[in-house]
């Protein structure tokens, strides 16, 4: 491919390798500025109350971060038993979403979005519940859909893609309303 492969090894010191290989442009530059995404500059998550699963706590301070940027308001909860339990002593309509972890202690987080979507409540039924996992094979988001989630998330996080989840879902509410 008309490329090198370099290494620079030194006893003790270690060894790095790298390379160079050029590449023919096809087609044209795009000089188009990219649609810029209204998650980027605004604060879409104000007024948006989210009620965050999430048992390993630098990954629940780092979402909790990420979503008061953007003016959420979170509360998070350490495994599913205790999500359960906030979710069954929250006023209908507290929360507008629920982030899920998927591997949590306790109660599991499709064992819990299972236990809320059977509570005889309205919310307990329209309530998006977003899966966020590092499991992404087809048959977690499969089971992640079963047990009653609307979307799924893998881990680590790619903030721009939970950004347009959460902007996709907060649209469509203002649309219902």
């Amino acid at each position: 491919m008309g490329g090198e492969l370099k290494v620079d090894s030194r006893p003790e010191r270690g060894s790095t390798f790298y390379f160079t290989v050029s590449f023919p442009l096809t087609g044209e530059l795009d000089e188009t500025p990219k649609e810029q995404k209204p998650y980027v500059t605004d604060d879409f998550l104000n007024h948006v109350n989210i009620l965050l699963a999430e048992d390993n706590e630098l990954n629940a301070d780092i979402a909790t971060e990420l979503l008061e940027i953007k003016g959420a308001k979170v509360l998070r909860c350490e495994d599913g038993q205790q999500t359960y339990e906030c979710f069954t002593q929250s006023v209908p309509g507290e929360f507008s979403i629920i982030l899920m972890d998927i591997q949590m202690p306790r109660m599991n987080g499709l064992e819990t979005a299972r236990a809320i979507r059977a509570l005889n409540r309205q919310d307990a039924v329209t309530i998006p519940i977003v899966a966020m996992t590092a499991n992404t094979f087809k048959e977690d988001v499969d089971a992640a859909m079963n047990a009653g989630m609307d979307y799924f998330v893998s881990k680590p996080l790619n903030i721009e893609s939970l950004y347009g989840i959460l902007y996709e879902i907060i649209k469509g509410k203002e649309v219902d309303n």
